[in-house]
């Protein structure tokens, strides 16, 4: 059950990385976000997503 939820987190964070929705991309806390940040926030987050899936199918 906790790998099942930890993949589905994994790939919550790919949505979020790859959705065309980037409202969420351009305020972080308050402060505005353009350009190249938005793009470091979008690989950050696909990297989280990928790293977490990777670790929960390694470990079975």
């Amino acid at each position: 059950m906790r790998s099942a939820i930890t993949v589905i987190m994994g790939i919550i964070l790919l949505w979020a990385a790859f959705s065309r929705r980037q409202g969420g991309f351009r305020r972080v806390r308050g402060i505005t976000l353009n350009g190249v940040w938005t793009l470091v926030l979008r690989i950050l987050y696909a990297a989280a997503g990928i790293a977490v899936i990777l670790y929960i199918l390694g470990e079975n």
